[in-house]
Order: structure tokens, then sequence, then C-alpha cells
């Protein structure tokens, strides 16, 4: 499996704008911490929403997208809720995933 690498400019000028809606369940809020970075490199999040997981990864894409031009915070912030560093490598597993995979 390869690491991924992420830079701060990474994030600093999409060139286009989504919108995003996202569904609940736990495999869906698993995915979204990183999908939401890979989408981040290429669209500015316009109007955001999802339901029960879903939701939860829509305030953090949110949140990200407020921060996107503050100094440590946006995508790079939400990396670091993945176990994923601005200079790649980081865990496997996000760490919500960690959780229930050792079953706590």
């Amino acid at each position: 499996m390869a690491v991924r690498t992420y830079a701060a400019a990474d994030f600093a000028d999409p060139k286009a704008a989504c919108d995003l809606v996202m569904k609940g369940g736990i495999t869906s809020g698993a995915v979204y911490p990183l999908a939401l970075v890979e989408l981040a490199k290429k669209y500015r999040f316009a109007n955001i929403g999802g339901t029960s997981a879903g939701a939860i990864a829509a305030g953090a894409a949110a949140a990200a997208e407020y921060g996107r031009y503050a100094k440590g915070a946006g995508f790079p912030r939400l990396l670091a809720f993945t176990g994923t560093s601005l200079a790649g490598g980081g865990g496997r597993f996000p760490r919500g995933v960690r959780c229930f995979r050792y079953g706590v």
C-alpha cells in the first residue's frame, strides 16, 4: 500500500467548486475524512450536507473548508484526525476505525 503525502499547498487554490451530500453508515463514515481531503485538492466545497455519520463528516468538511486559508486549520487539521500528517505516513486506519477494529 502506497503512502500518500500531502503539503499545505495542495489545498491552497482549488480550481472548481462542488456540492457534497454524504450518507450515513459506519463504513461510509470511516472513509469520508480521507476522501474529503483528496477532493479538497481539486474542489472548494460550496454546499455540504449528510445524514447520520455523513452529517458528522459534513460538519468536519464544513469546518475544514471554513479554515482552508487559516494556518494550522482546514484540511491539514482534518488530516491530523485521520492519522496522516502533511509529511506523509501516519496510520493505516483513521482513528475512528481503530476504535471499532479493536472493539473499544
